[in-house]
């Protein structure tokens, strides 16, 4: 499972419902602490399934922490195709330390807090990778993304500051809906136009997203196939009748007729997803500090999913914004 799967992100389909907003479901800054102490208690269940722990005490490693000199961060051990990414040794040692980040303020395990935590030598920039100097030994920790949301009415500037966006932007990442890299975005002209763009967009929740969901597919369909369920609170299916074989008869007069012939994969739910996920893409912004902000662009229904929001777009907005994308 990657990381920004973790209380999660965005933008995943299901038979049951549509685009459920991605992961992580917070309050603001004030309440970060209660949040993450909530956070944290998961921290083992969910660790269980992906790490691959860099020493040989798995309990140990299992858990997430916070530290007050990168706050709205929350780092995890780091899986072995992170290990691989960032040529790290199984296990860090003295000459892995860098200069001192500051040290654990809130973890499950209890052990770890007090813990030093230090830059990797070799990354000296990176605030998302560190070493854990825990009683048990060193040990990488990773943070990919940061913890932070905008409230509904709030625009994605706010999203963009928690991040140090645009200033400590390190690259622009294109990616395909399923994560495969399209292209790095290098035109300083359209970068500017696209955080222009960006921090203006204003977070009108998640039923927003789901409404227009529903409206795009009766514009297209002309019918309630697809739909917004008020007690549901998300988009729901009429259901597909269709036989999964074409029905052939003979008529009167002794010709072939085939009916209900209409292909098993063109269910209701299959023409939805092609006609909402035309033109995704993911924008991955990533700073100086190594920690990426993802954003799933929707140009079928002028909208921008992130977190638990859902910004939406005005139709120059839009317009504009697929261009620099090079969405066709």
């Amino acid at each position: 499972m990657k990381k920004e799967d973790f209380c999660d992100v965005m933008g995943e389909i299901q038979e049951d419902f549509i685009l459920e907003a991605r992961e992580k479901v917070q309050k603001r800054h004030w309440g970060r602490w209660v949040v993450l102490a909530a956070c944290l208690c998961l921290a083992v269940v969910l660790a269980s399934t992906r790490w691959q722990p860099s020493t040989t005490n798995t309990e140990a490693v299992a858990c997430g922490f916070t530290m007050e000199a990168v706050p709205d961060a929350i780092y995890f051990p780091v899986t072995r195709e992170e290990r691989e990414q960032y040529n790290l040794a199984e296990a860090p040692d003295e000459d892995d330390l860098g200069a001192i980040m500051g040290t654990v303020t809130s973890c499950e395990d209890e052990t770890l807090i007090g813990s030093s935590v230090y830059h990797v030598a070799a990354y000296p920039a990176l605030d998302s990778l560190c070493i854990v100097a825990s009683p048990d030994g060193y040990t990488y920790y990773l943070c990919e993304a940061l913890y932070a949301s905008a409230a509904e009415g709030e625009t994605l500037e706010v999203l963009l500051e928690t991040y140090g966006l645009p200033d400590s932007l390190a690259s622009v990442e294109v990616l395909e809906k399923d994560f495969t890299p399209l292209y790095t975005m290098e035109d300083s002209q359209k970068i500017d136009t696209m955080f222009a763009i960006l921090s203006t967009t204003v977070n009108q929740g998640k039923e927003a997203g789901e409404r227009r969901f529903a409206d795009v597919w009766y514009a297209a369909y002309g019918n309630d196939d697809v739909r917004y369920s008020e007690a549901e609170g998300h988009c729901v299916f009429a259901a597909d009748e269709t036989p999964s074989e074409p029905v052939t008869e003979t008529d009167g007069a002794g010709n072939i007729v085939v009916s209900n012939s209409r292909p098993p994969s063109d269910s209701v739910y299959d023409r939805a997803q092609a006609l909402w996920t035309a033109g995704e893409r993911i924008l991955r912004l990533t700073t100086a500090q190594g920690f990426s902000l993802e954003l799933d662009f929707f140009p079928s229904i002028q909208a921008i999913f992130c977190n638990d929001g859902c910004f939406i777009l005005t139709d120059s907005q839009s317009e504009t914004l697929a261009e620099l994308l090079e969405i066709s």
